[in-house]
């Protein structure tokens, strides 16, 4: 897996320089709510085609923007359904996330981030 060079933005402490896989960047930027489930394929490319944004008064992640493939998507999403809570908080900064990490394969079709975050809450799978 590819190496991505990315900043996290915190409001209270500097800002820290990072590098390390697409899975790092995922959970690095929070893309994966605390249900633990993986934005889609149309959604995650529209998130990294943004290059992520400063968090204001909450933590944030900034990358350069690119193009996501598919396959590098689905290595990531194997890789991510086989963290326990354990690793994850061995691995990260704030591991966020309390369920189960895996592919949302209910989700509704869009590329927008926050339509899918609106579904979830619909879904009964997230408190807003």
């Amino acid at each position: 897996m590819e190496s991505i060079e990315y900043t996290i933005t915190e409001p209270h402490s500097g800002d820290s320089e990072c590098q390390g896989t697409l899975v790092d960047l995922i959970l690095d930027a929070r893309m994966i709510p605390r249900c633990g489930l993986i934005p889609p394929y149309q959604v995650a490319v529209s998130i990294f085609r943004t290059g992520g944004r400063d968090g204001g008064m909450s933590p944030g992640c900034i990358w350069p923007a690119f193009e996501l493939g598919e396959d590098a998507y689905w290595q990531a999403v194997e890789i991510l359904e086989q963290l326990t809570p354990e690793g994850l908080v061995c691995r990260f900064r704030d591991p966020h996330i309390v369920g189960e990490i895996q592919q949302d394969y209910a989700a509704p079709e869009t590329d927008d981030y926050s339509v899918w975050l609106k579904s979830l809450v619909q879904r009964g799978l997230m408190e807003t």
